[in-house]
């Protein structure tokens, strides 16, 4: 293929410039997108990639920075998880209702909606009141009832 040349005229005069190849011939890397293993936004990656990425540390096999690159997971998350800084995938609290609170909440409020009873903030605590008091758990309410923040 010929190359292509045109002249342009700037403050320092007249310059020869080669023109754009077309998009055809070459391919540009993406900039400024994620394109890794662990997936495009933050927290994608799983426990098991990120358990997999330290033993490999640990072993010996790898540095962190270099298993940073191969499983393409930042150097810090798996530095912080190496020193014991993170030890569960899961942000947050603990939930203060168990799975069979939280599924008996669940079939209360669709009850109520099948029956067209509007359910407000109070009497919903109340009823989470009722839930927590018939499977016990550690919880932060008073007198076993959700407070205003919650």
């Amino acid at each position: 293929m010929s190359e292509i040349f045109f002249t342009m005229r700037g403050p320092r005069g007249s310059q020869r410039v080669e023109a754009p190849k077309p998009k055809a011939e070459y391919s540009r890397p993406s900039v400024g997108k994620k394109t890794n293993a662990c997936g495009p936004s933050r927290g994608q990656c799983t426990e098991e990639l990120m358990k997999t990425a330290i033993d490999s540390i640990k072993s010996g096999e790898r540095s962190i920075r270099n298993a940073s690159k191969f499983f393409s997971i930042p150097a810090s998350s798996i530095a912080d998880w190496m020193y014991g800084k993170t030890k569960k995938k899961r942000r947050g609290f603990d939930p203060y209702l168990t799975k069979a609170g939280e599924c008996e909440l669940k079939a209360w409020c669709f009850k109520m909606q099948e029956m067209a009873f509007s359910v407000t903030l109070p009497i919903l605590k109340n009823t989470v009141k009722d839930i927590v008091r018939s499977h016990p758990r550690k919880h932060p309410f008073k007198d076993d009832r959700p407070g205003q923040t919650w």
